[in-house]
Order: structure tokens, then sequence, then C-alpha cells
């Protein structure tokens, strides 16, 4: 299942290259990256600037293997996605993380960043209380992750309702 931001600044035909990606390396999913060296990218300095430091805040507290959570293109294998997004709780500015933590905390660490093409256009979405409510909702995800265990807890609620098989025995909490 294939996710593409709806307001155009990523050209479609990046999809393909993805789907060959994934076929030829079988991997769990592939997800767009602004900083794969192959990436066509126009964007101002202050949004490159707030990127990388969200990209080193998410890789520090996630311990994820990808450099760009946050491009809006994203492929992912359709049983990590039937795995995952029972468990997922946010709907809003960090759903992409979300997912992606999610997925390595199920196992699925197969994750390959492809090159995207960037043409970007508009006026920047990134103001201050946007800004905001990306790192509530990732420090919402920490939390359910680290403290919480909510992940865990929620997936042994919806095996024992039958809404998801069995899961294994020692899911990877790190």
């Amino acid at each position: 299942m294939t996710f593409i931001d709806a307001d155009m600044e990523l050209d479609p035909a990046n999809i393909k290259a993805f789907i060959d990606l994934m076929r030829s390396t079988d991997c769990d999913a592939v997800i767009g990256s602004k900083r794969h060296p192959q990436s066509k990218v126009s964007y101002p300095k202050l949004r490159r600037l707030q990127s990388a430091a969200y990209q080193l805040l998410t890789r520090v507290l996630f311990n994820l293997d990808v450099r760009d959570t946050q491009t809006g293109l994203k492929l992912f294998r359709r049983h990590v996605l039937e795995e995952a997004v029972p468990l997922l709780a946010i709907k809003r500015f960090a759903f992409d993380l979300e997912l992606l933590v999610v997925a390595r905390y199920l196992g699925y660490r197969n994750v390959r960043e492809a090159p995207i093409s960037l043409n970007y256009q508009f006026e920047s979405t990134v103001n201050l209380r946007s800004a905001f409510d990306v790192l509530w909702d990732t420090a919402a995800i920490f939390y359910r992750l680290r403290v919480l265990r909510y992940y865990q807890r929620r997936r042994l609620e919806l095996a024992a309702s039958n809404r998801i098989s069995e899961p294994p025995g020692d899911v990877p909490t790190d």
C-alpha cells in the first residue's frame, strides 16, 4: 500500500521505482527520503534546518535506521500494515513516524529509503503551532512506547479479542 501527500509536491512517478525497489530487495517498506543522495529537492533553507533537526531527534528517541521519516511518500507491505495500523494512536502530524516506530517494534526493520523528486512551491505549513504539534505527537509516541508500553498492551488486547493474530512470544522492545 502506498501513501502519498495530497499537496502534489511529490511526483507520483516515484511510486514505480518504490515498487521496483521493494520487489528487488524484499524489504518491509520503502520510504521517500529528502536526504537520499539521489533525491532532487528544492525547498527553503529554514525548512531544511527544521527537517534535519527533527530527523536527528527521531533517530535519537526511536533508534530508527532511516534519515527521513516525514517525506510524504511511503510504500508498505500489506502484512506490515495489517499488524501495525491497529496499534496506532496518532491521526495527525506524526502519523508517519508512529507507523515506522510501531513497525520497528513489531520486528519490521528492513526499511529502505528511496530518492524522491520534491519541488516545494507553496507557502510553508510549518509554523510555530504546527511545529509544537509535531513535537507533542512525537513525545506522545515516545511515552507510549517507552513508558506506558502501550503498543505491547494494545497488541495483547487485540490478540485476546481475536482481532489480530496472536503476537509472537518475544517482540523486540528496543
